[in-house]
């Protein structure tokens, strides 16, 4: 951050697409005034370099020596989809699945917000099919995948209403604009706030992958 700051006219910013997509912003302006009960976030793929694993290989995702696992890979999505929402948590624990290789191949992770938790779940040793949800007393948002977030939904003792409409473009749009309106409106407050805002969400991102690696005993190798 240091080199930034000596370079004011440079943007730093991290891809994320999950949060910059239609329905994650619906989101935010859904929960904006609701009071937050507890959320789920699952993001779970089945790796093909598990397979190598399993016969006994190291590939370079599930290699400590590469920053490898499932909590520095897909697991930053879900972390990235909740700090975004509710800031840092109060604590944090991560209980991961170690692997032959000495990485995480999954696990779960339990973040307390003193008047509620968030869990996720991720894994590149399976694959959900499980929704991710938000709930807020009688309602609870569903949402597709804390991974992709392209589609939410709100259901109420039953009702289902339409938060964001399923997205089936490019994924990769959403956040380019982003990143593009930034780029090329230098010095215009809206988009250098959500240049801020965004650098802000990404230090905090990276303070807590830290922490739940710290929680986990996990030492990334050097």
């Amino acid at each position: 951050m240091d080199t930034l700051k000596k370079h004011p006219k440079a943007r730093l910013m991290e891809a994320a697409r999950n949060v910059h997509m239609p329905a994650f912003k619906a989101v935010q302006d859904q929960i904006d005034d609701i009071e937050i009960d507890g959320a789920e976030f699952t993001y779970s793929k089945y790796s093909s370099r598990y397979d190598k694993v399993l016969n006994g290989e190291i590939p370079n995702v599930f290699n400590l020596k590469f920053g490898g696992g499932a909590l520095e890979d897909l697991g930053v999505y879900p972390v990235y989809d909740t700090v975004a929402l509710f800031g840092l948590p109060r604590t944090q624990m991560y209980y991961p699945k170690f692997i032959s290789t000495g990485a995480d191949g999954g696990g779960v992770a339990v973040l307390n917000y003193g008047t509620f938790n968030v869990t996720l779940n991720f894994s590149k040793m399976t694959t959900s099919y499980q929704q991710s949800e938000i709930y807020c007393g009688r309602q609870t948002i569903l949402i597709d995948s804390a991974g992709d977030f392209t589609e939410a939904k709100l259901m109420n003792e039953g009702r289902e209403s339409q938060i964001a409409p399923a997205y089936t473009d490019n994924p990769m749009i959403p956040e380019a604009n982003d990143f593009a309106e930034i780029i090329n409106h230098p010095g215009n407050p809206v988009y250098e706030d959500q240049y801020v805002d965004g650098l802000n969400v990404m230090q905090k991102v990276n303070a807590l992958m830290g922490r739940l690696a710290d929680s986990a005993g996990i030492e990334y190798l050097k």
